[in-house]
């Protein structure tokens, strides 16, 4: 910290408080360094299974309610009343509830209970600040456990509001809107698009082929079919138009594969739009 050649005016701060104190740092592997998520956390956060859910009372007896009506645990909990060995070096009970011990890092084991997994799921989430799916499910996989833990995580951040509102960017800003260059003269440039009108007459039309000229907003509608290949298009435009105004500088749509097909930038470029 003091060897950065540049110091924020909150580094410096920290600095200053530091200093008061007589100590001397230590490095500790990670896995032995169990308070340190602890002390490093703010108090409202770390105590708020405690504080705001009470899990002293209200949420231990939802359980141990839950713990009787689950199978699974209840043949845990019996296992364990009665000593059995390769059951006591996975699991552990304590005051009423059930830990599963992996590796030295016991984590509670929460039953099959909807309510108790949301509310565990959201502290590890809402309360952390809406991070997203994998530091959610981080969160948990150090304190909780139950077998669908990460798939619930998983749908609980894609089902959350909050995310779901707030969604950051992961490209660059798109820029001011570029509007598209005005025409000198009629019929320099069109613009193409399909209307449905929801009816189908009995000519078996129900589509409206719309070609519009942006500079005096002179319009023709051709009747479509539902479905018409790029060919049959083609030739309803130079059938209604080109015959009429004759070939445009360019043409505007928005990008329909019948207008961006290779046949049609390939009848495009012979007509040298």
């Amino acid at each position: 910290m003091r060897t950065q050649p540049i110091h924020s005016d909150a580094l410096k701060r920290w600095i200053e408080v530091i200093e008061q104190y007589d100590f001397e740092p230590q490095y500790i592997k990670g896995e032995y360094n169990k308070v340190a998520d602890a002390l490093s956390r703010r108090p409202d956060v770390s105590g708020a299974l405690i504080t705001e859910f009470g899990l002293e009372d209200n949420v231990t007896q939802s359980m141990v309610e839950a713990y009787r009506e689950d199978p699974f645990i209840s043949e845990i909990i019996r296992k364990l009343e009665a000593k059995e060995k390769v059951t006591s070096a996975e699991f552990e009970l304590v005051n009423d509830l059930l830990f599963l011990d992996k590796a030295g890092n016991k984590r509670l084991y929460v039953p099959n209970s909807e309510s108790l997994r949301s509310l565990f799921v959201g502290e590890c989430h809402d309360a952390t600040g809406h991070f997203g799916f994998k530091k959610t499910a981080a969160n948990l996989l150090q304190r909780f456990w139950w077998p669908t833990m990460i798939r619930d995580a998983k749908l609980y951040v894609e089902t959350c509001q909050v995310c779901q509102r707030d969604k950051p960017r992961t490209q660059a800003p798109l820029g001011l809107l570029k509007p598209l260059p005005i025409p000198e003269r009629p019929g320099e440039s069109l613009s193409m698009d399909f209307m449905d009108t929801l009816v189908t007459n009995k000519s078996e039309m129900r589509h409206i082929f719309v070609i519009v000229d942006r500079f005096s907003k002179n319009a023709r509608l051709v009747p479509m079919p539902e479905t018409a290949k790029t060919e049959y298009v083609i030739r309803m435009f130079k059938e209604n138009w080109v015959k009429d105004f004759g070939l445009p500088k360019s043409i505007i749509s928005d990008g329909d594969v019948r207008f961006t097909s290779e046949l049609r930038k390939a009848a495009a470029a012979e007509q040298g739009t």
